[in-house]
């Protein structure tokens, strides 16, 4: 799982890479030809200081999705509900029941951590390995998504785009897209932890008791 949420953090500044050079080509500002002049040196210059961006951007883009989702949750989302996980209320029940306690103050972060708890101690390795997938899929969508749009910027503000419209027409509908995708990746591993928390101890497999089964 840890490859996953490399990919992550590194896909997202390739995106806005590939953005700012498709806005480049749309403006005329990038051209093969204008590639072609480049000098082998400063073509290894440009090429060091991309490889040495790719993490720091990475992190500075995953930290402006969750800041953005944060501000999502507290100005329009459900009071309960997390981007991580949304379950129903008789679900919380079972599962506060199965971590053998409930805390003294209900809230989005207590839900998200007895959920880590009891996802963590009771679920099989390999169903929470599945559940984990979906989410990091989400989160790299989303990811995807900011890159996108902070290509705009960039391209706006710094390297002074012209053809604005034509360039957030195109990159628009794959951003739209993105998060799409990441709301049902999203809805996939809320499922699968709705139907594990109505699930009797020990059936199927899909508990501890069951860990070394096959699923």
């Amino acid at each position: 799982m840890e490859q996953i949420r490399t990919i992550r953090i590194v896909l997202a500044p390739f995106i806005l890479l590939g953005s700012l050079l498709l806005g480049g080509w749309i403006d005329g500002k990038v051209t093969l030809h204008s590639l072609h002049d480049l000098s082998t040196q400063s073509l290894t210059a440009l090429g060091g200081i991309i490889a040495a961006s790719i993490v720091p951007a990475g992190f500075v883009i995953g930290g402006l999705t969750n800041a953005l989702l944060w501000l999502c949750h507290q100005v329009t989302w459900h009071k309960w509900d997390r981007f991580e996980l949304s379950l129903t209320e008789d679900a919380w029940k079972k599962i506060w029941d199965r971590c053998g306690f409930k805390p003294s103050r209900d809230s989005k972060n207590t839900r998200v951590w007895g959920a880590t708890i009891w996802i963590r101690s009771q679920v099989n390795e390999r169903v929470h390995e599945i559940s984990d997938r979906r989410y990091q899929a989400a989160a790299a969508h989303l990811n995807a998504c900011v890159a996108v749009v902070t290509s705009w910027g960039v391209g706006w503000w710094a390297l002074e785009y012209c053809a604005m419209w034509k360039w957030v027409t195109l990159t628009g509908g794959l951003a739209a897209l993105f998060v799409l995708l990441a709301f049902v990746a999203r809805w996939e591993a809320s499922e699968l932890l709705e139907i594990l928390a109505h699930q009797d101890e020990g059936k199927a497999g899909l508990t501890q008791s069951g860990r070394s089964s096959a699923v």
